[in-house]
Order: structure tokens, then C-alpha cells, then sequence
């Protein structure tokens, strides 16, 4: 049976992942959250070696100082806090997005947490613009 990491430990990989910028977890968050970060830094690297170029937004498009992410889940939308994101830009491909503990509307219409989730940039614009969950593909 695997062990999990003690969570000073995925903090100092997200760190990492995340070109050192401040995030808003720490040593006293809650596992899962820490561990869908991990996973987001996951995603992220794994996108930078594969020759992605990344950056990092806020909800508003304000490049951050800091990276705020999702405790609970919520829709991409929501203005409760100015969520951070990271922005994917591979050559000659539509820019992707990383989102955190987001709302997606299933084929079936019904609505499902992502802890994790990639789609369009075009995608996530059209649910900030238009206040819908992204469509999942």
C-alpha cells in the first residue's frame, strides 16, 4: 500500500510546479486540497515538458502575485474570489486552461465537479462571459 506525502512535502512540489508563486494553502489546509493542487502542478509540468508555455491568470485576467485556488467547489465563474488559473499555449493549438474544484456541465446536462480540468481557453471564457458551467467534451 502506497504512502501519502506529508503535506509540507506537496506543498514544496507545488511550489515547484508553480514557479514559486505564493498560493493561498498552507501545512494546515485540508489534504484534499492540497492534493488537487499537487495534481494541478502535475498538469501543468507535465504540460511544460511536453513544450507548452505557461503562465498564470486570475478570474479577472489579472496576471497574479499570488495563486488563489478553490477550497470547495464552485462554478469557473464565480466572483467570490478573484481564482487564479494557469493558461497552456502549445505551438499550433487552441491556448488550454487549468482550473481547480470547478462545476462542468456532463453530456447529460446535469452538473459535475472537476477537481481538476482542462479545456479551451474559449471554453473558459464563454463561462465567465455568460455565467455557464464549461461543457465537458
Amino acid at each position: 500500500m502506497a504512502t501519502i506525502p506529508p503535506i509540507t512535502e506537496l506543498l514544496n512540489e507545488i511550489d515547484t510546479s508553480l514557479s514559486n508563486l505564493p498560493i493561498n494553502l498552507t501545512a494546515q489546509s485540508a489534504g484534499g486540497d492540497v492534493f488537487e493542487a499537487y495534481v494541478f502542478g502535475l498538469v501543468v509540468d507535465a504540460a511544460e515538458n511536453e513544450g507548452g508555455v505557461i503562465d498564470f491568470r486570475n478570474r479577472d485576467g489579472s496576471v497574479p502575485t499570488h495563486l488563489i485556488f478553490r477550497t470547495s467547489p464552485a462554478h469557473l465563474y464565480s466572483s467570490a474570489q478573484n481564482y487564479s488559473y494557469a493558461r497552456i499555449q502549445f505551438p499550433h493549438i487552441a491556448m488550454l486552461e487549468v482550473h481547480l474544484g470547478v462545476y462542468v456541465s456532463g453530456k447529460s446536462q446535469l452538473i459535475h465537479e472537476a477537481d481538476v480540468v482542462v479545456l479551451t481557453a474559449a471554453e473558459g471564457s464563454l463561462s465567465r462571459t455568460n455565467s455557464v458551467p464549461p461543457r465537458s467534451r
